[in-house]
């Protein structure tokens, strides 16, 4: 029979298993609950300088004892501690908190589980309309954060929302409208906007299976959005332009219209070519312009 120290030394561990076996009593003398979980960051505890796992133990013990702090991770009282400093060792400062709160909390979010605050989820919109932006200081492209955005009074005939920022850079003014741009696969973030069930909305995004994907989910917060541009036969005219989805989404996307669904059982079926996709940029701005100035 051969002891771990014998294995390592034979394998030339022996300085590593050193250090990662002392932190690991350290830990667990402290806090005893990490027994069946401290295995896994064996290559943490036997890399780290001293210096930061001393760090390590300073931010777990902080946390632990201030799990709702609501401080940016800018604001910890840690000395030596920076945002950098914990969202590249983000593994092993969530796994020793979930272990320690493991019968109180669940969560799977750094920010969430450090009990600190997040970075605020911004939006980018351009105002379109002369007298809104007289309201802001006579700014058109803004960005701002979701809950800053939810909580203004606008009176606003349209929304538009597109995936591509250029797109939504290129827009024209139109009386009464705003256009949102950029989010792309965070569309989620529409959800915290609860003013636009009460305006007409319009979405822009790719014609392929995560464009489609995308719409679908909106749907799932604001049933009334329709799209524009994302039609087998905007798709079929720009047969030139077509580039093809390595990754495609397959899914059943219930929320789809008709024209919609046809458009992406043709794309999903491979009956227009290899999963072809149009992206939305590629379209020539003047159809896409005239086709905007004709919704609202």
């Amino acid at each position: 029979m051969h002891n771990p120290e014998q294995v390592v030394s034979w394998i030339g561990e022996s300085e590593r298993w050193s250090s990662a076996t002392k932190r690991r009593d350290l830990i667990l003398t402290k806090w005893p609950i990490l027994t069946d979980s401290i295995s896994k960051y064996y290559d943490d505890l036997a890399d780290y300088s001293d210096t930061d796992f001393d760090r390590l133990l300073n931010v777990t013990t902080w946390l632990f004892e201030n799990p709702k702090s609501h401080l940016y991770i800018r604001q910890l009282p840690i000395r030596g501690i920076d945002t950098k400093w914990i969202e590249n060792r983000r593994s092993i400062v969530t796994g020793l908190l979930s272990g320690l709160r493991a019968a109180i909390d669940e969560k799977t979010d750094l920010f969430d589980i450090m009990g600190v605050r997040k970075q605020p989820r911004m939006v980018r919109m351009c105002i379109l309309d002369t007298l809104i932006r007289a309201n802001f200081g006579g700014l058109r492209d803004i960005a701002t954060p979701v809950e800053d955005l939810a909580a203004l009074e606008l009176s606003l005939r349209a929304v538009f929302i597109v995936e591509n920022l250029q797109n939504g850079l290129a827009f024209g003014d139109i009386p009464g409208a705003v256009v949102f741009m950029r989010m792309g696969n965070a569309v989620d973030i529409y959800r915290d906007i609860s003013w636009l069930r009460h305006v007409p909305c319009f979405y822009w995004g790719d014609l392929d299976t995560a464009g489609f994907a995308i719409l679908n989910r909106l749907r799932t917060y604001h049933p009334h959005v329709k799209s524009f541009l994302m039609d087998l036969k905007t798709l079929t005219d720009h047969e030139d332009l077509w580039s093809h989805d390595k990754d495609p989404k397959r899914a059943t996307l219930s929320l789809l219209a008709p024209e919609e669904q046809e458009a992406y059982e043709s794309i999903l079926s491979n009956k227009l070519g290899d999963y072809v996709r149009l992206e939305q940029e590629r379209i020539p701005w003047q159809r896409a312009w005239e086709t905007i100035k004709s919704l609202i």
